[in-house]
């Protein structure tokens, strides 16, 4: 016997424990985030560039394996202006986040956690505070009124244990420079995840490393609402009568991702109403439909989770204040990012990795039949199509309602109704598809398989595309909705190398090296090179990362360019 089995990860009842027992154990397996990033002055219109490292379970207890990031750029309110999601991999992630053109001078806040720590509350995210420059505009971000709050507290850094070593004090524009990272003797035996920033002097505070909340007003107590994202981004919810509010069990949920490159997914809900399902891998904001599966007369609601935290920042936030000397370096930050605008177009996503949507092979592979209607004559109902168009397919009743079935060489698929999609949106209702006019159908696919995701199983898909992509005029069914959700940030295109002489374009790096994922051992050093800027001034080179032992490292060296 022959299962076409998706790779979508579904959890129904059984998987989604949301109980107390479940969730006394959870409580012992925390999670914990260290952050860096590139600078801590910026000017709008430039990317936060930043690596993550995340600290999970104890010694005697694993963590709950979280896989995605989730990354924001908030205000003083803790509003987010700017936010993605980013791959965990071997507990590291790095990404970019853009900062809005339209936002005011002012301090702001990388906001970083997992969706698992999210059942500790806001006081167990990461914070890094991050000032931005706006020269397009006067305003300046106010804190917005309200309790005093406790504050934000730079955690002191230890000794360098990195040493951070360059062929010249001094160098000539566009020269390049060779720097050498050794561990000092007697330190860490091994660096797992570090990052490398050269940067303008005073562009980042190297005062301090982390942050954490002062005294906070008073812990949090633990709810279990999120389990963590596996293998990619998740949504979970509660499925709900709309008339009391109270939750539902054991109905099926069904999601549609719409758009270049579709995809079905299901799941079910647990004892308390609630669901969790995984998505498949996808970039960027995606258009999304969901239907709850009535089985009586009840009216039934579906409430999507927020996948971004709402919670409030739970710490008062700092003023925004340059020093003389800071604003000459933050008016030299805002000439070369205009620059880079007027010069160079814009780097956009990277889509090295983005399959060729062209010709896409729908989420449930190759259709062993695909009728396409134009090519037979006019039939006056989809009924009469049905039945005499498309091979091995049938409508039947059962129970006393009309449906199809799908024959195959496994006997198994008359077991399980078939799926029945319109423009990859789930029909329930099979009298709807019945009556939709033939001429509205431009083709119809049949995969003649048992199809399985995760606990669901289905006798077969049919899937029916439309001539205007409108649904063929079909009323959407009770409950359903669509829904914009945001999958896994695109990442950034890598520039190349400048070197002197090889371009007329002016340098406009603020940042002039960004190295993330860099491991580092006492048994021998690691050399780095990159071209110096094409403006004179005072550079830093900042080596930071975790060690074995789960302690930032960090070395730095300065450098002019004459």
């Amino acid at each position: 016997m022959v299962l076409l089995v998706s790779s979508l990860v579904t959890l129904g009842h059984a998987q989604t424990s949301y109980d107390s027992v479940y969730a006394a154990l959870a409580k012992k397996r925390p999670e914990k985030l260290l952050v860096f990033t590139d600078r801590s002055l910026y000017a709008v219109n430039e990317s936060i560039l930043f690596s993550a490292t995340l600290q999970s379970g104890t010694e005697s207890l694993a963590g709950p394996g979280s896989e995605v990031l989730y990354v924001e750029l908030v205000n003083a309110a803790g509003e987010a202006l700017a936010k993605g999601k980013y791959l965990i991999s071997e507990n590291r992630s790095a990404g970019h986040l853009s900062i809005p053109s339209t936002i005011a001078s002012g301090i702001y806040y990388l906001r970083s956690y997992t969706r698992w720590m999210r059942n500790f509350g806001a006081s167990d995210f990461t914070y890094l505070p991050i000032r931005v420059v706006n020269p397009y505009s006067t305003e300046v971000a106010e804190e917005p009124p309200g309790k005093e709050k406790t504050g934000l507290a730079p955690i002191q850094k230890g000794s360098p244990e990195v040493l951070v070593l360059t062929n010249s004090p001094s160098y000539g524009v566009d020269a390049l420079v060779d720097v050498e990272l050794i561990l000092r003797e007697g330190s860490y035996s091994q660096i797992q995840n570090a990052c490398l920033t050269v940067v303008p002097a005073g562009s980042i505070d190297t005062s301090a490393f982390l942050h954490r909340i002062e005294s906070p007003d008073m812990p949090v107590a633990f709810q279990f609402n999120f389990l963590p994202d596996r293998k990619g981004a998740s949504i979970s919810g509660t499925v709900v009568d709309q008339n009391n509010g109270e939750p539902v069990s054991d109905t099926r949920i069904h999601f549609s991702i719409l758009g270049e490159d579709p995809a079905y997914l299901v799941s079910t809900s647990d004892q308390e109403g609630r669901f969790f399902l995984k998505t498949p891998s996808r970039l960027g904001n995606q258009e999304m439909f969901v239907v709850p599966e009535h089985y009586t007369e009840q009216s039934l609601e579906v409430r999507i989770d927020n996948d971004f935290t709402t919670e409030a920042l739970p710490f008062s936030p700092g003023s925004y204040a340059l020093r003389e000397d800071e604003k000459l370096l933050a008016s030299r930050l805002s000439l070369q990012m205009q620059l880079r605008l007027a010069f160079l177009a814009e780097s956009g996503p990277d889509t090295s990795t983005i399959t060729n949507r062209i010709n896409p092979v729908p989420f449930y592979g190759k259709p062993e039949i695909s009728i396409k209607l134009d090519e037979f004559i006019n039939l006056p109902n989809m009924e009469e199509v049905i039945e005499n168009l498309i091979p091995l397919t049938y409508v039947v009743q059962r129970g006393g309602k009309a449906d199809f079935l799908i024959k195959s060489d496994n006997p198994m698929i008359s077991q399980y109704r078939p799926l029945i999609l319109i423009d990859h949106i789930p029909v329930l209702d099979r009298e709807v598809v019945l009556a939709i006019p033939p001429s509205k159908i431009d083709r119809i696919e049949v995969i003649r398989e048992v199809y399985v995701l995760g606990e669901v199983k289905f006798g077969g898909i049919i899937c029916f595309t439309s001539r205007q992509g409108d649904l063929a005029g079909m009323k959407l069914p009770e409950g359903s909705y669509f829904f914009d959700y945001t999958t896994l940030h695109r990442p950034m295109v890598p520039q190349g190398p400048r070197y002197k002489g090889g371009s007329k374009i002016p340098d406009s790096r603020n940042t002039l090296l960004w190295m993330d994922h860099l491991e580092l051992d006492k048994s021998s050093s690691s050399k780095v090179s990159f071209q110096a800027a094409s403006l004179p001034g005072n550079y830093l080179i900042l080596f930071r990362g975790v060690s074995s032992e789960g302690e930032i490292v960090y070395g730095m060296n300065r450098f002019r360019v004459e």
